[in-house]
């Protein structure tokens, strides 16, 4: 009754009785079976492959490998994606509707191949007697059988491929590698890209130490700005780190293969001009550099190595200001004529010193110092009171005018007003002493004055019985007449001005006044 054999046609299966939507969705799902059925085999091996791939970068084996050799297996997982995929595209055929049929009829557990028979028509045409209503009966029991018809699942065809269970293994170490990168999955499987040669790739940069050395004044320790916990925010404040005036950037480098550069931008006199200076880095050895660089002032300190920045800071500067310095109150004399100096600085990180300067008033450039005492050797306040007796001084009982400074410990120094003063004199009563003291005044004044205050003195000493006839007296007047005869020179007038006031002192209250100086000396 059947008609000879011909490809079944989609147009033939939907003009079939009996047919329904659910035999045509099993007809698809027979076909998607045997589509699997050719794709699982035939895509075994690309699979494979991928996976080897992945357990191999999640394990992080390419970064112990030499760049050459990952190259060669980079290129090795490249060619065999694409022989899978190649094979892949070979293997697998889109199923026709005949196979899909035969499929479902072979496996849906019916027998007399159901779909077949209702797609037949009968060799004969049919006639009212008896063979229409046979044929009737042949087209239910089919259209019955047709509707118990399931779609068995895709047959299980990759041991036979895969014999040893490789499949089982792969899968088993790529779950072993996603548990033990964790969070650097991602960045381990793009690291299969990252191959790195070591003719085309730059040169690793060294290991860089950096600190900054206040200077001894401050008092400070070195600031790390490496090697510490928080190096890397550290280095990224937005406000810059404040160092003492004349501050030192000191840094080391260890490795890389060109010699490390040190830039420094400064700012200009106005906000919109800048300059920039590069100072290389000293070779200690072959693998070991250093700079020592005075901060010269706010700006920020780059450090390069094969043209990449090792580190990079903003610096401020702390300018050091200069000592404040003046009198507590107005320098006095005391009942002995000793002059009396209260005064007081201070300054931000200590003073070091404190003098006096004295010069005449109206006079010329010269003066003398007076240093004043400093407690504790360096003190960043204070204030004190000192005692000078000035009286031997040949300017004593002149006006003169008289200055503070003082000088901190960087060697910076600040100075007072200048304030005029009456210098202390000691009031002589002996007409030969006061006459002395006269011409001692006279010659310090000007060298000019030496061959007038040496007469006056040859004409004292011409009087000895006015001083009591005494011969020290006489013999110094006589040394310091013939001195200031022979020599015209500063040295010379110093010598005298000190003998004559010795002498002075003598006449006036012989050796008492001697013996007193001593003992408070």
């Amino acid at each position: 009754m059947s008609r000879g054999y011909k490809p079944i046609s989609w147009d033939d299966f939907r003009k079939a009785r009996a047919l329904d939507i659910h035999l045509i969705r099993r007809v698809w799902l027979s076909g998607a079976a045997l589509l699997w059925e050719q794709f699982w085999p035939a895509a075994w091996p690309l699979l494979g492959f991928i996976g080897l791939f992945v357990t191999v970068s999640l394990f992080g084996l390419w970064g112990w490998l030499p760049g050459w050799l990952h190259l060669i297996m980079l290129l090795s997982f490249f060619c065999a994606f694409v022989w899978g995929v190649l094979r892949v595209f070979r293997s697998v055929r889109l199923p026709d509707l005949g196979s899909c049929i035969s499929r479902l009829e072979r496996k849906g557990g019916e027998v007399h191949r159901p779909i077949t028979s209702l797609l037949d028509a009968p060799a004969t045409p049919l006639d009212e007697s008896g063979t229409r209503h046979l044929w009737d009966l042949h087209i239910i029991r089919v259209s019955t059988a047709m509707r118990r018809l399931k779609v068995a699942w895709p047959a299980a065809t990759l041991a036979r491929h895969d014999r040893f269970g490789i499949r089982a293994a792969i899968l088993l170490f790529v779950a072993i590698g996603f548990v033990v990168s964790g969070e650097e999955a991602p960045s381990r499987l793009a690291a299969a890209m990252d191959v790195r040669l070591g003719v085309f790739d730059p040169a690793e940069p060294g290991k860089l130490t950096a600190w900054v050395t206040p200077p001894d004044y401050t008092g400070l320790a070195p600031v790390f700005l490496t090697n510490r916990p928080d190096a890397a925010n550290f280095a990224q404040i937005s406000d810059p780190l404040m160092v003492a005036e004349g501050s030192r950037f000191v840094a080391r480098v260890h490795g890389g293969k060109d010699q490390p550069i040190l830039k420094e931008l400064l700012a200009g006199l106005d906000a919109a001009t800048f300059s920039e200076s590069a100072i290389p880095f000293q070779s200690v050895d072959d693998t070991n550099y250093s700079v020592d660089h005075e901060i010269l002032g706010a700006g920020p300190i780059q450090i390069f190595q094969n043209h990449a920045v090792l580190g990079k800071w903003e610096f401020g500067v702390i300018v050091d200001e200069a000592p404040a310095v003046g009198f507590s109150r107005a320098p006095q004399k005391t009942h002995k004529e000793v002059l009396k100096l209260g005064y007081h600085a201070k300054d931000d990180y200590g003073i070091a010193e404190i003098v006096t300067h004295i010069k005449r008033s109206g006079g010329d450039s010269e003066m003398f110092t007076l240093a004043l005492r400093v407690p504790g050797g360096v003190s960043r306040s204070l204030e004190e009171t000192s005692y000078h007796d000035l009286t031997p001084h040949p300017w004593a009982g002149l006006p003169v005018t008289i200055q503070l400074v003082a000088r901190d410990v960087a060697g910076k120094s600040g100075e007072s007003p200048w304030i005029n003063l009456l210098l202390p004199a000691r009031a002589f009563k002996h007409p030969v002493a006061k006459a002395i003291i006269d011409q001692r005044r006279t010659l310090a004044l000007s060298l000019g004055n030496r061959e007038a205050v040496g007469k006056a003195l040859d004409v004292i000493s011409q009087r000895p019985e006015e001083f009591g006839d005494d011969v020290v007296a006489y013999m110094s007047l006589r040394t310091a007449v013939t001195r200031l005869g022979l020599h015209d020179d500063t040295k010379t007038r110093a010598d005298v001005i000190d003998l004559l006031w010795e002498v002075a002192l003598r006449i006036e209250d012989g050796t008492l006044s001697i013996a007193e100086r001593d003992l408070r000396a």
